[in-house]
């Protein structure tokens, strides 16, 4: 389940012919962010134009025999009679790279064949990706770490543990460990996790990681159905809700249920 909220900042300084020059910027990440074998990999390319004239399109992808994967995108340019207004846009592309085997590539995303962002993707053979990772303030101004799994395997697995490594200066200073929200995680589900940060771990660097999950080898009971009703209150504010089928035929008692909220771009921000 993922709950999209779209956040849109527009800066107008004034209006300036379509052939100005104009700031771009690039950016570079992939869904998800630490993927299986058998995960379907996504690359989301981030494009920033200084006028909303400018419009971007997507070429192709290459993969060669030594793991080196590049991305190609291109900017189109109005024409040269057009006058716009000077804001700000920002593009989000998705392209579909489909499963890749395990192993480490590089990737390069080109913008009118120039090189720009490279990343380094880590493809492992592990039951468990971790699709996103991100953090928001709650209610009490505390810091929480979040982000979510998914089970890319054919079969239930449970106790989900992962492990968050912090740096400072590229060293390694704390590590932490927190398990899943759902206790079983059925296949092609997710589930969050959420680590409250301390003052001292607030600015670090991190990086997450799965460190150990157990197989679910017991029948795990079927039947139940989530239907999402999202909603705004009369304040403004987001509600996402919903209800629960049971088409089994028994009672379910203890039900639980999990929401990660996404950004518009794709980052999990609350969970």
């Amino acid at each position: 389940m993922r709950i999209i909220a779209v956040l849109i900042a527009l800066a107008i300084f004034g209006f300036t012919p379509a052939f100005a020059q104009s700031s771009e910027e690039a950016g570079l990440r992939f869904y998800p962010v630490f993927p299986t074998e058998k995960s379907e990999i996504t690359a989301l390319i981030s494009l920033t134009a200084g006028t909303p004239c400018d419009k971007v399109e997507l070429q192709d992808y290459r993969l060669d025999g030594n793991n080196n994967l590049s991305i190609n995108a291109r900017f189109i340019p109005p024409q040269s009679d057009i006058s716009c207004v000077q804001v700000i846009t920002q593009h989000v592309l998705k392209q579909n790279i489909g499963k890749l085997d395990a192993g480490t590539y590089t990737a390069q995303l080109y913008v009118d064949g120039v090189p720009k962002e490279k990343k380094t993707l880590t493809v492992s053979t592990s039951d468990i990706a971790i699709l996103s990772t991100g953090n928001y303030i709650d209610d009490q101004g505390e810091l929480n770490l979040v982000g979510e799994v998914q089970n890319a395997a054919d079969h239930p697995v449970k106790l989900v543990r992962v492990g968050i490594s912090f740096f400072e200066n590229g060293m390694l200073v704390k590590e932490d460990q927190i398990y899943t929200t759902m206790a079983i995680i059925m296949p092609n589900r997710t589930s969050g996790f959420s680590l409250g940060l301390s003052d001292y771990s607030r600015d670090k660097a991190y990086s997450v990681s799965v460190k150990s999950f157990s197989v679910e080898d017991k029948p795990v009971e079927k039947g139940l159905t989530l239907v999402v009703e999202s909603a705004i209150d009369r304040d403004g504010y987001g509600i996402v809700g919903g209800h629960v089928l049971n088409g089994a035929d028994h009672n379910a008692t203890q039900v639980k249920i999990v929401c990660a909220i996404y950004d518009d771009n794709g980052n999990v921000i609350d969970s």
